[in-house]
């Protein structure tokens, strides 16, 4: 049922992804499919983060447009990597998933950059990490305590993960 409801979450977080204009928010739209992959790793582990990942990385890829494969493989690495952490976190505490989101736009914004082989001539990182991807960082951040509290949510409606 868990994966069906991911599913569908992932298809509705790909058309808004799509559809929402650039500006949505005050710094620009969040990457609603990073966070979505990032708080998969954190709630249920690196396989789940991963296989997500690489679910939501192939949407992008196909759906979005760009070079083929590097969303796929930015978004399961960052899957992977939130998965790293998820036994090492209180799921109830939302302020630091949203520092694990903000920590993961970064990584994978980089490594989009790197990845993208007529983008790593023509950027520079710095001007970039502090004109595009901070904002976007901080959007990612902020919208992803909502999401990671409405899966909190979903997930243990009774409230809690301990006992």
């Amino acid at each position: 049922m868990r994966k069906a409801i991911y599913i569908l979450v992932l298809i509705v977080f790909l058309v808004l992804q799509v559809i929402l204009p650039p500006s949505f928010l005050f710094f620009g739209k969040p990457d609603l499919l990073l966070i979505l992959t990032v708080i998969t790793g954190l709630l249920w582990g690196t396989k789940a983060g991963a296989g997500l990942g690489l679910a939501a990385g192939l949407m992008q890829d196909l759906f979005m447009g760009g070079i083929p494969g590097i969303y796929t493989l930015t978004k399961l690495i960052n899957g992977v990597l939130a998965g790293l952490v998820e036994g090492n976190i209180f799921k109830e505490r939302v302020l630091l998933p949203a520092l694990l989101v903000f920590i993961s736009t970064f990584i994978h914004e980089i490594l989009v950059i790197i990845l993208s082989e007529n983008l790593i001539f023509n950027v520079n990182i710095l001007l970039a990490s502090r004109d595009l991807i901070l904002p976007l960082a901080l959007v990612n951040g902020l919208v992803g305590i909502i999401i990671y509290y409405l899966f909190i949510k979903l997930d243990r409606p009774e409230g809690s993960y301990y006992g």
